[in-house]
């Protein structure tokens, strides 16, 4: 799970979980994490998980959020971006997990050929011939034909 480290004041160290949809900053009783300042806002800004990317979005805070020196009122956060509120600045960091690869298993749909092969042919040698059938079937539900 991503999540938020605090790198300066009396929280340094500090890792906030991003472990929902949308968690909120600001001085308020109602954020999910709470930052004490009078410079930060009561809604200051709010983190979004939307499709697998993290969002950054300021709440028109009056003295703004800051990401990596500039002032943003939206931004697609990367591992390692730097976010200002107040006095306080917080890193952003991904979860190691989601950004490593994964690998697939392979299965082998090679047709099981009865009989004698034909000299002169060959057989396809299509990269999606390793792949389960329902796995290519949604692949295609989700992005169109692959060939």
């Amino acid at each position: 799970m991503a999540s938020l480290k605090f790198d300066s004041g009396p929280r340094t160290g500090e890792k906030v979980p991003l472990d929902k949809a949308k968690v909120t900053f600001g001085r308020g009783k109602s954020c999910d994490c709470i930052i004490a300042h009078p410079t930060v806002s009561r809604e200051h800004f709010y983190l979004e998980h939307n499709n697998g990317k993290y969002f950054l979005v300021d709440q028109g805070s009056e003295n703004g959020t800051r990401a990596n020196g500039e002032r943003i009122s939206w931004i697609e956060l990367k591992d390692g971006d730097e976010i200002k509120a107040g006095p306080f600045t917080l890193v952003f960091e991904m979860d190691k997990a989601r950004t490593e690869t994964v690998e697939l298993p392979i299965i082998d749909q090679t047709p099981k050929h009865c009989g004698r092969i034909k000299r002169g042919r060959k057989r396809s040698t299509s990269p999606l011939r390793m792949y389960a059938p329902q796995y290519l079937a949604g692949i295609e539900h989700f992005s169109g034909p692959l060939l």
